[in-house]
């Protein structure tokens, strides 16, 4: 996971409450508060979002990232993102590159968009999209400067394994996508699975690995996986690859 730079404060959700009106012919007993599981909806203003996310119907072809982001500098994508806690930490500790985040599940996907409207970063973006799908025909050629892809569902049962998401296909296309010398980022709560990450990727022979170790709270911006995990007492798994062979430099 990217190195930290600075601390960061911890990232909460606020969330106003209010107590549901009692309804007719419904009696509080003198002296007792009356209670209830009603929440009203929060809707963020649509001024907040209208910035930071983009929808499939927007990009009829590949990517521009300089008219997405409004300049020229590095791209890295979190795939995957979930509630945002690492994108929103890596956004804030390096202002100088632009972080893309895709994610397809609904409830963390708006958990993230919230987060990340309150705080108005300028170099974020999110899409609600297939990573698989995404990649292959939205990103284009040699533009991302990092791939993050951090703790992928690993569906243990083995007729759920063609939903993984790290196949070789897919490898593929993030090589392709990566500049010269790009890099991937891979992370893993288990062993055995993060192994067969490695092997999927190193199998493509496009990447070589620069670092594997296991996740540092204290040197290691976490997503919100990451941080549970590391409370539980589990040991995290990550590595990097370099994009090498034809075109990386």
């Amino acid at each position: 996971m990217l190195a930290r730079e600075k601390e960061q404060n911890p990232l909460t959700v606020d969330q106003e409450q209010a107590t549901k009106p009692e309804a007719p012919g419904e009696k509080t007993a003198p002296g007792q508060e009356q209670k209830s599981s009603y929440r009203p909806q929060f809707r963020m203003p649509q001024e907040l979002i209208s910035g930071l996310e983009i929808r499939e119907s927007e990009i009829p072809g590949r990517i521009d990232w300089k008219e997405l982001f409004g300049n020229d500098r590095p791209v890295e994508t979190d795939i995957g993102f979930g509630k945002g806690r690492f994108l929103i930490e890596a956004a804030q500790t390096f202002p100088d590159r632009n972080f893309f985040g895709i994610e397809l599940m609904w409830k963390p996907y708006r958990v993230a968009r919230e987060r990340l409207a309150k705080r108005r970063l300028p170099n974020v973006r999110i899409v609600r999209a297939d990573a698989k799908w995404f990649v292959a025909e939205r990103i284009p050629d040699r533009s991302v400067a990092v791939h993050h892809i951090l703790f992928p569902d690993p569906w243990p049962k083995r007729r759920h394994h063609k939903r993984r998401l790290v196949t070789p296909p897919f490898v593929e296309e993030l090589a392709r996508t990566l500049i010269p010398g790009g890099v991937l980022h891979l992370a893993s709560d288990m062993a055995e699975y993060f192994e067969e990450l490695t092997y999927i990727v190193e199998s493509a022979g496009r990447f070589e690995l620069i670092a594997e170790s296991t996740i540092d709270p204290e040197r290691d911006i976490l997503t919100n996986f990451a941080a549970k995990y590391l409370r539980e007492g589990r040991e995290l798994y990550q590595a990097r690859f370099r994009l090498v062979g034809e075109g990386s430099g």
